[in-house]
């Protein structure tokens, strides 16, 4: 195997990435323009677009996986409502979490392509960002920026972001504050393989792993390849 690329996909190698002024937020040097490109047009209409997270290693990735496992950390059902996963096994517990996070080393954030954004504007003071499909709701805090986001992907107006999971594919729940530099993704995208995601649970100290491993081609077909695509 291309340690390389197997660095590239798991974020291990850091050399593509650059660091995003006022923050301490990391971005694909191939997006890094782009993206602040984006920042600015959302400023004329209104929009301080803020980042929750961008560029993730997989060591974090997997502390939030392991906590979720056991119960340290919420594990939401569709509408964002936490389920009690004492009430399911192991395979039910796999899939419900598969709804909100990435399998460990599949994470398009660990490419540094992929950006949460949200809207400093509309933030109610002391508010804490829970990425839930509430927020962007009319009552919610980011009803605007949602309309927005939609509007200048829709346009092409998004500097080569979109929305790889704007719409419920049966897979990952729709994110509307997930935006992606659709130009780099691609390049690992195709690089991604069953191999490859196998061999990273392998070496990794995942919870649910002999699950994962039984459920790979699944997971793999509906929960990491199974997007809305950059090209559509």
């Amino acid at each position: 195997m291309n340690f390389n690329i197997q660095g590239l996909i798991t974020g291990a190698d850091r050399s593509q990435l650059a660091q995003l002024p006022g923050g301490n937020f990391l971005i694909h040097q191939k997006a890094q323009e782009d993206f602040l490109s984006l920042v600015e047009l959302a400023a004329k209409d209104g929009i301080d677009l803020g980042i929750v997270s961008s560029y993730r290693d997989f060591s974090r990735q997997l502390a939030t996986w392991n906590a979720k496992v056991r119960g340290e950390k919420a594990v939401l059902d569709s509408e964002g409502v936490e389920l009690n996963i004492k009430n399911l096994n192991e395979e039910e517990l796999l899939f419900a979490i598969l709804r909100w996070n990435a399998l460990p080393g599949t994470s398009r954030h660990h490419w540094g392509t992929d950006i949460d954004v949200f809207d400093i504007n509309t933030t109610p003071e002391g508010y804490e960002i829970q990425l839930i499909p509430s927020e962007i709701s009319q009552a919610g805090p980011y009803h605007k920026l949602g309309i927005w986001l939609q509007e200048m992907v829709t346009v092409k107006k998004s500097f080569n972001f979109f929305r790889p999971y704007q719409e419920d594919l049966g897979g990952v729940a729709p994110e509307w504050w997930h935006i992606s530099h659709g130009p780099t993704a691609q390049v690992l995208e195709h690089e991604l393989s069953i191999d490859i995601i196998l061999n990273i649970v392998d070496q990794s100290e995942i919870l649910l792993k002999e699950t994962i491993k039984d459920n790979i081609e699944e997971i793999c077909a509906g929960y990491v390849f199974n997007i809305h695509s950059f090209n559509n």
